[in-house]
């Protein structure tokens, strides 16, 4: 009688015809790997993947996920945590705590990773099957939050192409060209009824607009962020709606301190300032001009008056009269990368298809200037920092001896008082913009495209979720 029970509870949570998802992305992997989540469609992929120790509720606070409790010892350098009982990964095996032990020495043996830092974790100790330990080099009282992110959740080892999963969905097939398909999780502990069987993930040109064949296939669209105000309006008059997101990015030029002096820096930055102004570039495409780092009206921020007072500063006019190596990503507008043309140097431009190839490219090479973006729209914008200045991959280039920064961005991983945290905050925001660290151009606020009938209204608006599990 109890089998049957359970057999009719789990035909209620799902859907007995199958109905496939179809989502379109400016960039879907040519392979998955969890370590390596360089840009938001990643960490999309693997919100469906994998299942994490902690998440955020729908107040933004650190709740348990795979773990029931935790404890804290020795100043937040020893964390030791509790597993939930009867957790499965979808082959039906149980979760145990030899799994999250073996995942976080995968995580703490492999390359850097861009959320958060795998290299601060000591030892991972194993106390038995429902218990296990982290310890951390120094403490971190931000840890727990680092935990919420794909490269530290619970992975199948010997499955590392993900058929064998922890999360909502496992990777079904996929290819290069034709992108993911992810089939539920049967396994999974769904809380409601599941509309998608399975979810295909696909990559679309964004060098070219959005054509009404991939109109008719997609039910969701992530819109390129080169998108244009009548394309948008085309894709809303073929019966999509506009989802708007809590998440905004902001786009920026980075200037390299290790190649360019103080007063070339400032010499870059104004004249190519002074070619956008009074542009209509912004408003035709749906863009919002920026005149610092992070999306403004928050903690943190500084007001226009202090940025007028750093930008009215006149500086000297430097003549460069060496060829700078610029790195552009190849969906860039033309228009950005005609405004280079302001510095008045010659340029070499190469290109880079997306940020894992980014990655790569700035570690082989030194560049001058990279035009570049990141979501810095949190209230506390403590992690998207760590992301941007991340060493690994970094979307602002620091001097190394630079001591004052190194000081600032470590005050701000470690600072418990909220409002120390945000000055620390505002002040790395007047340093980057005093030291021409930055050309700040613009910001555009995150949308997912739907089509009639796709409701997005489960979706946690405290955060950016974008779990497939949820959507109506």
């Amino acid at each position: 009688m109890k089998l049957l029970v359970m057999v009719f509870f789990m035909t209620l949570l799902t859907n007995t015809e199958a109905k496939t998802l179809q989502v379109g992305m400016p960039h879907v992997p040519e392979r998955l790997n969890h370590l390596e989540i360089h840009s938001l469609y990643e960490y999309v992929i693997f919100d469906d993947l994998l299942r994490p120790l902690v998440k955020f509720d729908t107040n933004g606070e650190i709740s348990a996920d795979l773990v029931l409790k935790w404890e804290i010892k020795e100043d937040y350098k020893k964390f030791i945590f509790t597993l939930k009982d009867n957790q499965t990964f979808s082959d039906g095996t149980p979760i145990i705590a030899n799994d999250v032990v073996a995942s976080l020495k995968y995580l703490n043996a492999g390359p850097d990773i861009v959320h958060g830092d795998g290299k601060k974790i000591k030892r991972v100790s194993l106390i038995d099957k429902g218990h296990f330990e982290i310890e951390l080099f120094e403490s971190d009282p931000f840890f727990l939050t680092e935990l919420s992110s794909p490269e530290y959740r619970v992975a199948k080892l010997d499955s590392m192409e993900y058929k064998v999963t922890s999360g909502p969905y496992v990777v079904s097939e996929g290819s290069a060209k034709s992108g993911f398909t992810l089939k539920l999780n049967k396994k999974y502990p769904f809380p409601k009824t599941v509309k998608y069987d399975q979810v295909h993930f696909e990559g679309y040109n964004v060098e070219k607009p959005i054509t009404d064949e991939l109109l008719k296939k997609f039910d969701v669209i992530w819109p390129k962020s080169t998108i244009k105000k009548e394309e948008l309006a085309r894709i809303e008059k073929a019966g999509f709606s506009l989802y708007q997101m809590n998440l905004g990015f902001s786009f920026w030029f980075a200037l390299n301190p290790k190649n360019l002096s103080l007063s070339e820096r400032e010499s870059i930055s104004e004249r190519v300032t002074k070619y956008w102004k009074g542009s209509t570039f912004f408003a035709e495409n749906n863009l919002i001009p920026s005149s610092q780092l992070f999306l403004p009206y928050g903690p943190g921020r500084m007001n226009e008056a202090e940025i007028e007072a750093i930008s009215s500063k006149k500086h000297a006019s430097v003549e460069i009269k060496r060829t700078l190596s610029v790195l552009l990503p190849k969906s860039v507008q033309k228009e950005i990368e005609n405004s280079l043309n302001a510095i008045g140097a010659k340029t070499k431009i190469e290109y880079y298809e997306n940020f894992s190839e980014y990655a790569t490219m700035i570690k082989a090479k030194d560049y001058d200037i990279v035009f570049v973006n990141n979501d810095l729209s949190s209230i506390d914008l403590r992690s998207s920092l760590i992301v941007t200045f991340n060493p690994s991959r970094p979307l602002v280039f620091v001097d190394e001896k630079n001591k004052q920064f190194n000081e600032l961005l470590k005050s701000i991983k470690t600072e418990q008082n909220t409002s120390l945290r945000y000055q620390g905050i505002k002040k790395l925001g007047q340093k980057v913009l005093e030291d021409a660290l930055v050309v700040p151009l613009y910001y555009k606020m995150g949308v997912v495209l739907t089509k009639k009938g796709i409701d997005l209204s489960d979706w946690n608006k405290a955060g950016a979720e974008t779990f497939s599990w949820k959507i109506k």
